[in-house]
């Protein structure tokens, strides 16, 4: 027996209606088999029922999760959701748009959306709220709704479409508008914001186009092509091209070829190479006038990084290049006069110091000599006029080295003690002449030893303490050193030369320190000189590194303060420099030595052999340089006085032939003593590097001379 498929319900409906319809009698007439068979069926029909009113009740469950779910979604969905009926009334909203507001729910239902806006956003809502309703698609209205309630005014941007669950015809009902409300603020604040950058930027732009074109030096830029992308009013005036003629296009299409390759290979080159760029070139303007120009480049890059392009400037030098070569011209006009004024001043000092040797040497031999008590006065006299008028060469010459900047400062140890005395010492014997008293006060503390330029120091001391004496007529005069600032190395000296003079007006204070100025210009002056003592005390106070001032009251006296700041001599520097006492040395005999005197003027002749000869040498002269290597030639001498400046040969070229071992002479390495009437800077050094020995500047006094000869014909190997 093939086994039951499922029953079929209506037919086991229509047999259980039968069997309640019918009598008892006839429930009895149905077989066993009937009856198991219909139980079973009945029993499988009961369970389907169970099983799909499961399946009813599960659907039913998921349908209200569905829903919850999506009023869920409804009421937190990130943007507001509203349901208006055609009067622009509220029907439903969900939670994200009654927050926006600021209400609650409950509240807006019902409620017109145009009463949560303000004007002109209402008027604007209420005016396109028909045609939006007509037709919502691809419409969208921008409104501002205020703040309300605990809500925060916000920009909502409304979008809508027509519901689709409409109403039954007979209702008479239109459908309802389903509302989308977005929250724009920040949306609306950036495109304000790029609105305003826009703006700025346009500004910007419109800034520097009005810079580049009031600019009058012609600007360009162009892209890493080298492809021009603008340039300024100045550039189109310099080449005649506009615009259009100009951008997208390359200095080949505006140059000639030969220009146009020297610029594209400078413009290559600093691509290559990012950075500035400058050179100078020709160029030839509208007018047809060349001009030497500057280019100055430099590469730019954009936000990454990443190099885009040149800017250029052209700057026109035609007129400065004029100017350099005028300024050129006029700084070899000037070198030319200052070599020319230092020749000249070290001629002067030749022609004024050759005679001053002459007068002042024959005083000197004059004052060996047994003389009565006038012929001394007389030679005193003269001594004395000679030395002023040698002080003044001195003085001249020392302004002519500074004004031309060829002072040079030494930088040797000595002794501030020593300075200070020697100083004081040399002046004492005028001092006590007038009957004035002269001292010195140096602060006990104060360190002794330091590094500088003794010489011009004590030449700056000399001049402030000859002036105190010379202005004073009774009293006394003071110099004062004292310490100023202190560190490890430096040593700022406070000095102060105070007299009891006539003292200085004030009104003439401000020409103290101006060359060949007096305070007193008059013809019927008291005091003379030539003005320069002062004016050079400040000028080398200056160069180094000092300052020097004044303060004067006219009858009482004056008072000259000099800052100097020195450098302190280092300890071992201080051991080295400590005095030792010795006498020069003097292990020859005079009679012993020969002597070769190289000078061309007559009395300087006479006088230097007189000396020589007075000392005990045996001399031999020569008028100049040849008539020297003569004599050396076929004679031996022990020792050559040389004049510089001499006709025929002079003096460095002689000594040069004299030191060439090829010479041919005795004794090449003679010892030659220069005599010079110049005293420029760097003439000592000059006759040094020409192979002399040791210098002495005329006029030459008798003990200075004896000094140099002891020294160096004590060394003569005998």
């Amino acid at each position: 027996m093939k086994p039951a498929g499922p029953p079929d319900l209506k037919m086991l409906r229509q047999r259980a209606e039968a069997l309640l319809s019918s009598s008892p009698a006839s429930l009895c007439s149905l077989t066993p088999e009937e009856v198991k068979t219909l139980v079973h069926d009945l029993s499988v029909h009961q369970i389907e029922l169970e099983l799909q009113n499961d399946e009813l009740l599960n659907a039913q469950l998921q349908i209200e999760r569905a829903r919850d779910e999506l009023s869920r979604l409804y009421h937190q969905a990130p943007v507001g959701y509203l349901t208006l009926n055609r009067n622009g009334s509220i029907e439903r909203c969900n939670q994200t748009f009654a927050t926006m507001v600021g209400k609650s729910s409950d509240l807006l239902i019902n409620k017109p959306l145009a009463d949560l806006l303000d004007n002109p956003d209402r008027t604007i809502f209420l005016g396109r709220f028909r045609a939006f309703c007509n037709q919502p698609t691809d419409k969208a209205i921008d409104l501002y709704f205020p703040a309300r309630g605990s809500g925060n005014g916000f920009h909502g941007r409304l979008t809508a479409s027509i519901s689709t669950d409409a109403p039954h015809p007979h209702a008479g009902e239109e459908p309802s508008l389903l509302v989308i409300v977005q929250d724009i603020s920040e949306q609306r604040i950036e495109a304000l914001y790029r609105v305003r950058a826009e703006e700025q930027l346009k500004t910007h732009d419109l800034f520097i186009s009005t810079l580049l074109n009031t600019v009058p030096i012609p600007i360009f830029y162009k892209d890493n092509q080298c492809r021009y992308l603008g340039c300024n009013t100045a550039f189109r005036a310099l080449t005649g091209l506009s615009d259009e003629q100009l951008i997208g296009r390359t200095v080949f299409d505006i140059a000639p070829p030969e220009t146009a390759l020297r610029y594209d290979e400078a413009d290559k080159e600093l691509l290559a190479n990012p950075g500035t760029q400058s050179y100078e070139w020709k160029v030839t303007g509208t007018d047809g006038v060349v001009k030497t120009v500057v280019f100055n480049k430099a590469t730019f890059c954009d936000a990454n990084g990443e190099v885009s392009g040149i800017v250029g400037a052209i700057q026109d030098i035609t007129d400065l290049k004029g100017l350099q070569d005028c300024m050129s011209q006029a700084r070899e006009a000037a070198e030319q006069a200052c070599r020319a004024k230092s020749e000249f001043l070290a001629n002067m000092s030749h022609e004024l110091r050759t005679p001053m040797n002459g007068v002042l040497g024959m005083a000197q031999l004059l004052e060996m000599t047994e003389l009565t008590t006038e012929q001394q006065e007389c030679v005193t006299a003269i001594m004395q006029s000679g030395s002023g008028l040698v002080k003044i060469i001195g003085d001249i010459l020392d302004l002519a080295k500074i004004e031309a900047q060829r002072m040079q400062l030494q930088h040797e140890p000595f002794s501030l003690r020593a300075t200070v005395t020697q100083s004081v010492n040399l002046l004492r014997p005028q001092a006590q002449a007038k009957g004035l008293s002269l001292f010195s006060r140096i602060a006990p503390d104060l360190p002794d030893l330091y590094l500088g330029d003794e010489g011009r120091l004590q030449q700056i001391l000399l001049n402030l303490l000859g002036n105190a004496i010379k202005f004073t007529s009774r009293g006394s005069i003071s110099i004062t050193v004292l310490a100023g600032a202190l560190d490890a190395t430096t040593c700022t000296l406070r000095f102060s030369i105070k007299d009891t003079g006539i003292g200085i007006a004030s009104a003439s204070l401000n020409k103290l320190f101006i060359p060949f100025s007096q305070v007193d210009g008059s013809t019927t002056r008291r005091f003379g000189g030539t003005g320069l003592g002062l004016a050079i005390s400040k000028q080398l106070v200056g160069l180094m590194g000092g300052d020097i001032s004044v303060e004067s009251t006219e009858g009482v006296g004056s008072t000259f303060f000099v800052r100097l700041p020195l450098e302190l001599a280092p300890e071992q520097v201080c051991e080295q420099t400590k005095p030792a006492v010795s006498a020069a040395p003097t292990g020859h005999c005079p009679a012993d030595c020969r002597v070769l005197l190289v000078e061309d003027d007559f009395v300087n002749q006479l006088v230097m052999d007189t000396m020589l000869r007075k000392m005990g040498y045996l001399t031999e002269l020569a008028g100049n340089g040849q008539e020297a290597l003569d004599l050396l030639a076929v004679e031996a001498f022990d020792l050559v006085l040389m004049d510089c400046s001499m006709p025929v040969l002079d003096g460095y070229l002689t000594t040069e032939k004299i030191r060439n071992q090829s010479s041919g002479l005795k004794n090449p390495e003679i010892p030659i003593i220069a005599l010079t009437a110049r005293a420029m800077q760097g003439d000592r050094e000059k006759c040094l590097k020409a192979g002399m020995n040791d210098y002495l500047s005329k006029p030459v006094h008798f003990d200075e001379l004896t000094t140099v000869l002891n020294r160096w014909l004590s060394l003569r190997q005998f």
